[in-house]
């Protein structure tokens, strides 16, 4: 090769980065840039040093013969680093993050939308622990709670209709969450989605965010994935498993209306309440028999009324029934769980019995990192938590293939009745905490999230007030 094609490939070579800089939103051409290779077919992120590579005409078909084009290399600013990444701004994602930064560690928690709580505030989720009926036992005493006590001091909740348990408004628990994170000192970014891991020798070392930005790392000593779906742990090419579509629970979009006749809907619903024993005719619902002739905010015979006048459509796989949560001074009715796709399968009634009677046994587990009470909700099953029994969640069910990585929130290791009771929003504080904990002293004692002390983990969550057994 001539001079001067050495001269013009260098060229090439050179304009390639310098758009790929731009890309990325960094505005200094330097040298000292991380670079960053994605591997498709192992999920793995390398360090490297090469330029971009040229892409391929539009529409020309890669090696499966699809569509597409490659872009195999691409420079990848690195926006910040950390002790602790917790990714996913949601209730278990809070906790993580708090727990591990009042435990010492620099923390920085990244969520995808433009606010912290998760299914809380994006969603209208609004009842955190709907469960609190009269001789119900909750004494957690976590994270969870105090998100609770912080919303009620700031007036952002309001009472649970038929039981004391709380409602948390999804606005005003906003500014709850950002209080939390900024009294706490932890790192926010918000608008920011997690699209891949960084893993070198089956250890993470931190994550790809996209964002307004560009395309950034943020590298940190421990990670904890609290994105609700695990994309961290798939990323990284941790081993997962997944119950087959037919037998996963209903997708059930929340919505709040206004414009109710405040004085006719609450004398409507005070002489009218369900119960759970009649909650939704053709749901073959299991209760373990003490809830039946407890009262619930679930509209089922309106539903059946409203479907004989034709006022709601009948549509296939679609069930419209469901709950309300509360009743605003503005007239508007919060936390509509009304839209339930059907055809799910029932949880198996030997799984059921075998729920039950371990719960009665109270199995110990030596590495537990919380407790959360014996209440099941989900897969046709409906326990209340009014014995006192309880279970303890195990660090075990957090750890997944991948060192330095941690799991926590709806998408812990378990069985699909152990899913009844982790994914509900109050377990999930009870993950997270346990979690923020565990990478925050692994870090103080540079041991790996697989084999950490969690003698000192749980001496940590004890001092910040958590039940371990």
């Amino acid at each position: 090769m001539s001079g001067d094609d050495n001269s013009e490939a260098k060229k090439y070579q050179d304009r390639l980065s310098r758009m790929a800089k731009r890309w990325v939103g960094e505005k200094d051409v330097g040298t000292e840039v991380r670079q960053l290779d994605r591997t498709r077919s192992t999920h793995r992120l390398e360090r490297i040093a090469r330029h971009v590579a040229p892409v391929p005409s539009a529409g020309a078909p890669d090696s499966s013969g699809s569509a597409g084009y490659v872009h195999e290399t691409r420079q990848v600013p690195v926006a910040a680093s950390c002790e602790v990444l917790v990714v996913g701004g949601g209730p278990s994602g809070l906790s993580a993050a708090l727990g591990a930064r009042r435990a010492g560690a620099n923390t920085m928690i990244v969520e995808r939308f433009g606010c912290f709580g998760g299914t809380i505030s994006t969603v209208g989720m609004e009842t955190i622990g709907w469960y609190r009926y009269e001789g119900t036992v909750d004494e957690g005493n976590g994270i969870g709670m105090e998100m609770e006590r912080q919303a009620e001091r700031m007036g952002g909740s309001t009472k649970f209709p038929y039981n004391d348990s709380m409602c948390l408004n999804a606005e005003e628990f906003k500014f709850v969450a950002d209080r939390l994170v900024s009294e706490t000192g932890v790192r926010p970014r918000l608008h920011s989605m997690a699209v891949d891991a960084i893993v070198v020798e089956n250890t993470i070392k931190g994550v790809i965010v996209e964002s307004k930005s560009g395309r950034e790392a943020i590298m940190a000593d421990r990670v904890i994935d609290c994105t609700g779906d695990a994309d961290v742990a798939y990323f990284s090419g941790a081993r997962f498993s997944e119950l087959p579509l037919e037998k996963n629970l209903g997708v059930t979009p929340v919505f709040n209306v206004k414009g109710v006749d405040k004085t006719r809907f609450r004398e409507y619903v005070a002489n009218n309440a369900g119960t759970y024993e009649h909650w939704v005719k053709g749901w073959d619902y299991e209760t373990s028999g003490k809830e039946t002739h407890l009262k619930s905010p679930m509209f089922s015979d309106e539903m059946d009324k409203a479907r004989a006048d034709n006022v709601i459509p009948e549509e296939k796989d679609v069930a419209i029934v469901g709950s309300w949560s509360t009743l605003s001074e503005e007239g508007e009715v919060q936390n509509l769980n009304l839209v339930h796709l059907t055809g799910l399968s029932c949880t198996n009634v030997e799984h059921l019995t075998q729920a039950e009677m371990k719960g009665r046994e109270q199995a110990r587990f030596s590495d537990s990192i919380g407790i959360f009470p014996e209440f099941l909700d989900g897969y046709n099953i409906l326990v209340l938590p009014t014995t006192g029994r309880y279970m303890q969640v195990p660090y075990g069910c957090l750890v997944p293939d991948v060192d330095n990585l941690l799991v926590a929130g709806r998408c812990v290791s378990g069985d699909a009745v152990s899913h009844s009771m982790t994914r509900n929003m109050m377990c999930c504080t009870v993950t997270g905490q346990g979690a923020g904990v565990a990478v925050a002293i692994s870090v103080r004692l540079n041991q790996s999230t697989k084999s950490v002390d969690i003698k000192k983990v749980q001496a940590e969550l004890v001092k910040q007030g958590v039940r371990i057994e």
